[in-house]
């Protein structure tokens, strides 16, 4: 959806996609618009929603986030596949296994306060 969830032993950042519409950079990987990391550290939690026959999100939380919308908020990373497909049964299975991840690093980080 325009934006890679990249995870860390220490963060998480999610990077926004250009689009590239000329036929000369097509190849190009990598191109990025733009970066937010979120530290475990300074997470306070971590909403998920997994794929059900729409789009699933991870919302990222810290003191003093405030969201309206999680489909619109900033900090969340929202992920989705066509139902039935091998790209949606890939997510399905592995975006809870993300979550655990960034979870059990959230708490680690609390602990070692």
């Amino acid at each position: 959806m325009g934006t890679r969830l990249l995870v860390y032993k220490d963060r998480c950042a999610m990077q926004t996609i250009k689009g590239v519409r000329s036929a000369a950079f097509r190849g190009l990987k990598g191109l990025t618009a733009g970066s937010k990391e979120f530290y475990y550290a300074d997470l306070t939690s971590v909403q998920f929603k997994n794929l059900g026959k729409t789009t699933g999100y991870l919302m990222f939380e810290f003191a003093g986030s405030h969201s309206e919308s999680r489909m619109k908020d900033e900090n969340s990373f929202i992920f989705s596949a066509t139902y039935g497909t091998s790209k949606y049964k890939l997510l399905k299975e592995k975006m809870p296994m993300v979550h655990r991840f960034i979870q059990e690093r959230i708490k680690e980080a609390k602990q070692a306060k």
